[in-house]
């Protein structure tokens, strides 16, 4: 099997991935990784790769409140002399920008993939998906501010999100 292999060729990983990938022991979510650049072809740098990716992560999921939006509008409320002022501006975006679309990606998460439990209802392990989801599409959106959030990320982002999350070989929840 090309995953077992020291050094993965990715010419022919992608090739054998057209073919369908098997859900079973987390091969979807390696071969996805593998893929689009997230792991490198090394099996022996993936540890390394993957704390990387993490370490770098962490400080931008961080640095969002629990709830964004809420934050949003408790700033514009209180003016631009509010020391969380940043929170609504980034330095990239102005606050009104910003603030439209948060409620955006709220509301296109609360909608995504409606027939899934692990992205709807009201469980804690669905909000807990949906705030991760949340996350990943504030972090890309302050990072890309030239590219900006538009409908249709989310749809995508949670397709990856869920076939990262369910890989039984990683901690991914933690990370997301």
């Amino acid at each position: 099997m090309q995953l077992s292999k020291k050094v993965i060729d990715l010419d022919e990983l992608s090739m054998l991935a057209a073919q369908g990938v098997p859900d079973g022991a987390g091969v979807r979510s390696t071969v996805s990784k593998l893929l689009l650049g997230h792991l490198p072809n090394d099996r022996s740098l993936w540890a390394q790769e993957m704390a990387k990716k993490r370490s770098e992560y962490a400080p931008f999921r961080d640095e969002f409140p629990s709830n964004p939006v809420e934050i949003v509008r408790q700033v514009e409320s209180e003016g631009d002399h509010n020391e969380n002022a940043e929170h609504a501006d980034n330095g990239l975006l102005h606050r009104s920008e910003y603030s439209e679309i948060m409620e955006q990606i709220d509301r296109d998460v609360k909608r995504t993939h409606p027939d899934m439990h692990f992205f709807c209802g009201d469980s804690s392990f669905a909000k807990s998906n949906q705030e991760s989801l949340k996350n990943v599409l504030l972090i890309f959106t302050k990072l890309n501010a030239g590219i900006r959030y538009v409908q249709g990320m989310n749809g995508i982002s949670a397709s990856l999100f869920f076939v990262f999350w369910s890989d039984p070989g990683d901690k991914n929840a933690a990370w997301s």
